[in-house]
């Protein structure tokens, strides 16, 4: 929606949510793994993370829910992100 800007933190594993006009930080996702690989937002608005698991570059592909920081992960995923579609 133009709102919100993700961004990874120093730590490359954690990330966060801030509105354009810089008010409104906060924590979307904390140390999810060795680090977070690609960030995009689906077209409902909630962004979708490529999480590292390990140092063998194993990867889970997160949907976050940024009302609730609930994060729910996508099954049987392949690859790292680069866009994402979903309704």
């Amino acid at each position: 929606d133009g709102q919100w800007i993700a961004y990874r933190g120093r730590d490359n594993a954690s990330v966060h949510l801030i509105k354009t006009d810089g008010s409104g930080a906060r924590l979307l996702v904390d140390s999810v793994g060795v680090g977070t690989s690609g960030i995009a937002w689906t077209a409902s608005g909630w962004p979708a993370l490529t999480v590292m698991t390990d140092d063998s570059g194993n990867v889970k592909l997160l949907l976050v829910d940024p009302a609730t920081c609930s994060a729910y992960v996508l099954p049987n995923f392949k690859g790292v992100l680069q866009g994402i579609v979903m309704p």
